[in-house]
C-alpha cells in the first residue's frame, strides 16, 4: 500500500464501516511511523471532541488481544521496515479501536454532518438546475430546493442529500446502490427514474420506472411504477397515482378534474404567484387541462373561459371572482 494519508480509511473506520480489508490497510499504514500516529491521533481528538463521548474501553485487554497481530507484523520484519516498538504498536492501534468503539455508540448523526459539509452544493431559488451526477446519472432540482453530492461516489454506494424537490434518472449500477436523503427518510434504489417532494413535514416519493425503497430506518415501503408513497408522522401511506406530481420536470401542468383549489395551488408554485379567490364557493369548481410550457396568462384565459369566472391581476397578485360551483 503506498504510504499516502489514507483519509477515507480513518473516516470509515470511525465511523465503523470499514470492511476488514480496510482495517488491514489501515493497521498497516498506521504502523508505518510516528507521523503516521500523529496524524491518526489529529483524527480521533477532532471526532471525540465533536461526540462529547462518555463511554470507556478496556485498553489492557484490547493489549492481550492485540499481541498475537503484533507478531505478525514482527514475523515479517525481514520484508518491510517496522519503525515502531511493540508497545507504540499496540497503543496505536488500540487507541483506533477505543475511538471506533466510543464512535459506534454515540451513532452516526456526527459522521452524517462531517460527510455533508464536504459536499458540493446545488442550490435553486427561481429556476429549476438541471445537472449531471459523477456516475452519469441526471438530476432536476426544482426551485426553492437544494442538493448535496460528493465530487466522486465512493465505491460502496452513492450518496446525497436533498431538500425540498427533484426529479432522478438513476444510472444503474448493481454493486453501488444510490441512496438519497430527506431528513429521517432514505430513498434507495439501483436504476429507475422517480420525483421525490418534501414539504410540511411529508416526504413524498413517486416512481416513473423501476423499483424504489423508502425506509426511516425502522419501517420501509417498497415503491413500484405509477405509484407514490408519503411518509408522514413516522408512517408510510401508499397509493396510486398518474404522476401528475412529476408534471413539473418538463413545464407540463397537468389538471384530472382538479378542484380549483388544487390548481391554484400548483399555479402557485408554478409561476411563483399569489392568487387569491374572492368567493370560497370558487373552491368547488373543478378543471380538466393539460398546459405544456404555457405562460400564465394563457392558462388563466382557460380557466376564465372553461369556468366562467372573471381573473384581475394587479402586480403579483391575481384575484379569481364569480358565483362558483355547486357540489
Amino acid at each position: 500500500m503506498p504510504d499516502l494519508q489514507p483519509d477515507h480509511l480513518i473516516i470509515r473506520y470511525l465511523s465503523n464501516e470499514a470492511s476488514a480489508i480496510d482495517q488491514e490497510h489501515l493497521f498497516d499504514w498506521v504502523s508505518r511511523s510516528k507521523e503516521n500516529q500523529r496524524i491518526f491521533n489529529a483524527y480521533v481528538a477532532a471526532w471525540s471532541k465533536q461526540t462529547n463521548a462518555s463511554y470507556t474501553f478496556n485498553i489492557p485487554a484490547a493489549l492481550t488481544q492485540l499481541n498475537n497481530r503484533i507478531d505478525l507484523y514482527e514475523g515479517t520484519e525481514s520484508k518491510k521496515t517496522i519503525f515502531w516498538n511493540r508497545w507504540n504498536i499496540a497503543a496505536a492501534i488500540v487507541f483506533l479501536i477505543a475511538a471506533a468503539f466510543t464512535l459506534y455508540h454515540t451513532g452516526r448523526k456526527t459522521y452524517d454532518e462531517h460527510v455533508e459539509s464536504q459536499l458540493t452544493e446545488l442550490i435553486t431559488t427561481t429556476k429549476r438546475n438541471a445537472t449531471t451526477l459523477p456516475d452519469g446519472s441526471k438530476i432536476t432540482l426544482n426551485i426553492n430546493s437544494s442538493l448535496k453530492y460528493p465530487e466522486t461516489f465512493s465505491t460502496e454506494n452513492r450518496e446525497v442529500y436533498l431538500i425540498g424537490e427533484a426529479f432522478f434518472e438513476i444510472t444503474r449500477d448493481s454493486l453501488r446502490p444510490f441512496l438519497i436523503h430527506t431528513g429521517n427518510v432514505t430513498t434507495r434504489v439501483v436504476g429507475t427514474s422517480f420525483n421525490i417532494h418534501t414539504a410540511d413535514n411529508r416526504v413524498i416519493v413517486s416512481v416513473a420506472s423501476g423499483t424504489v425503497q423508502v425506509s426511516d430506518g425502522t419501517r420501509e415501503a417498497f415503491v413500484r411504477p405509477y405509484e407514490k408513497v408519503t411518509y408522514q408522522q413516522n408512517t408510510f401511506s401508499k397509493e396510486f397515482t398518474d404522476l401528475s406530481e412529476l408534471a413539473w420536470n418538463d413545464r407540463t401542468l397537468k389538471f384530472d378534474d382538479s378542484s380549483l383549489e388544487t390548481v391554484i395551488e400548483k399555479l402557485q408554485e408554478h409561476y411563483e404567484v399569489k392568487i387569491l379567490l374572492k368567493n370560497e364557493s370558487l373552491k368547488k369548481c373543478t378543471l380538466t387541462g393539460t398546459f405544456t410550457n404555457k405562460p400564465l396568462r394563457a392558462v388563466l384565459e382557460a380557466i376564465e373561459f372553461s369556468l366562467g369566472i372573471s381573473v384581475e391581476t394587479e402586480n403579483d397578485r391575481i384575484t379569481l371572482s364569480g358565483k362558483g360551483c355547486q357540489e
